[in-house]
């Protein structure tokens, strides 16, 4: 069991590694579509069984040319009592592989709290000052200062921040269209499918 989460741990990591490099020139040629389709790759990969398994099969021998094979003779030897040691802490953890897994899970645990963190203290940061300027669909606009530009966060209370300075900044047909972008932002669920990517 513990080789088998280590080999899928270790593939997953350089398939998430491999689409991080490969994203931004897919999305570029064939579109976002198809660029964050490229995240069912490692999705993929947990769930298939480890690349190394071996299925063995007996295949009897042909009897053609060999003589038949005769029963080995067993001879009973008086069973013996051995003293068995305790296994080490080294052993009892898995040895080098049970390391292994244990750093990587701290590994992906660390970075999974620090991204939820980092969230969070930006979510105070930019709501801590601003002001309620309407709401559409339970989506919460307000104004802030901590921003520079338009930005759409939340999933269970969804926000969208805008800068102090956007009505000065951009003309009517601007702000529609900024608007816009973050409203589909909420109501095509990219925030949640970030949310899941980032897990």
């Amino acid at each position: 069991m513990t080789d088998w989460l280590l080999d899928t741990l270790v593939a997953t990591s350089l398939l998430m590694a491999l689409v991080l490099v490969f994203r931004e020139p897919v999305r570029r040629r064939f579109g976002a579509a198809v660029a964050y389709a490229l995240w069912l790759i490692p999705a993929a990969r947990l769930v298939m069984p480890t690349l190394s398994t071996t299925v063995e099969r007996t295949v009897p021998a042909a009897t053609h040319g060999i003589a038949p094979t005769t029963p080995l003779s067993v001879t009973m030897h008086q069973p013996y009592a051995m003293a068995l040691s305790e296994p080490s802490l080294f052993d009892r953890i898995g040895g080098w592989t049970g390391i292994a897994l244990y750093a990587w899970l701290f590994g992906a645990a660390a970075m999974l709290t620090r991204g939820f963190v980092v969230y969070a203290r930006q979510r105070r940061a930019v709501l801590v000052d601003a002001d309620r300027i309407a709401s559409l669909d339970g989506i919460r606009i307000v104004r802030s200062h901590a921003v520079c530009g338009p930005m759409a966060f939340g999933v269970i209370d969804r926000v969208i921040a805008l800068p102090a300075d956007f009505d000065e900044r951009f003309d009517a047909a601007q702000r529609r269209l900024a608007l816009d972008h973050e409203l589909a932002h909420h109501r095509s669920g990219d925030l949640i499918a970030n949310h899941f990517a980032y897990v």
